[in-house]
């Protein structure tokens, strides 16, 4: 079982399911792949871009845990 469904889907950084593309977490190319094939909502989407300083495909968004010092 996959614990993150954004990890579901491949990254168009070679990243495979269940695989993080980076140490620190995921690009934002992975989380919009999941929000077409509706694996997360617009809803979550829109709190992740939140998140972010930088706007762009190769963003990596850290998971909320690590943010929260976790």
């Amino acid at each position: 079982m996959i614990a993150n469904p954004v990890r579901s889907i491949s990254c168009e950084c070679d990243a495979g399911p269940d695989e993080p593309c980076t140490p620190q977490g995921d690009h934002l190319a992975r989380y919009l792949r999941a929000e077409t094939a509706g694996v997360i909502d617009r809803d979550y989407l829109t709190a992740t871009i939140a998140r972010l300083d930088v706007l762009a495909r190769q963003a990596v968004v850290e998971p909320a845990d690590r943010e929260a010092g976790q």
